[in-house]
């Protein structure tokens, strides 16, 4: 039965984190804390409970899906890193400890060249994800603001749709950047207009910036 509280509690927290407010904080909070706690669970109840065993005591999802959700909402959402030496060492620091803790505690996932891979880029997308989140929702320092001309803007072509502004150099950047954008933010941005990026220092000091409206 634990597997599938596991799997309710991945889908609820996934929902969750689409959305505002205090819903998004929990939410992130507990796709973070959850691939720890089901391999506590895994390591308090085997061989009851798996990790990659295909069985129906497997509880994969509970590793796999937080680090595919928390990359994803990192990557759609309005936050983004300035530079990429942080989030790469996020990355790095993500897959030496899950594929260490996973490996340790359930050795499945290391009888195929398949199912490793699979870990590390899964332990991969989580340490960045959870970096990314924890850097940026713990921030409490108060941000730099920097008022830019928006330039153009534009909807991608294809399957799904992206949003994009240009915006012109702010802080130490020389170049116009292209922006991918919310489809609120989109929808109030007008070409020649106003927009402000907002600098933080980062919780865990990974530099992060905002887009948003002035």
């Amino acid at each position: 039965m634990l597997q599938y509280g596991i799997t309710a509690g991945f889908v609820a927290a996934a929902i969750g984190a689409c959305l505002e407010g205090v819903a998004n904080g929990v939410s992130v909070a507990t796709l973070i804390a959850l691939p720890w706690i089901t391999l506590c669970a895994v390591w308090l109840r085997r061989p009851n409970l798996t990790v990659g065993s295909k069985r129906e005591t497997d509880v994969s999802l509970g590793i796999v899906g937080p680090g595919v959700a928390l990359a994803y909402i990192s990557l759609q959402g309005d936050i983004d890193a300035v530079g990429l030496v942080g989030p790469a060492l996020m990355g790095l620091i993500g897959t030496i400890l899950m594929t260490f803790a996973v490996v340790r505690i359930s050795p499945d996932p290391m009888r195929g060249h398949a199912s490793l891979l699979v870990l590390v880029v899964t332990a991969a997308a989580y340490g960045y994800g959870a970096g990314m989140q924890i850097d940026a929702q713990l921030d409490s320092s108060p941000p730099t603001t920097y008022a830019v001309r928006v330039l153009d803007k534009h909807v991608s072509a294809g399957r799904q749709a992206f949003r994009y502004i240009t915006i012109e150099p702010w802080g130490s950047r020389t170049e116009n950047s292209k922006e991918r954008v919310s489809a609120r933010l989109y929808d109030q941005t007008e070409i020649g207009g106003m927009s402000c990026v907002r600098l933080h220092r980062g919780a865990v000091r990974i530099p992060w910036y905002q887009l948003s409206g002035c």
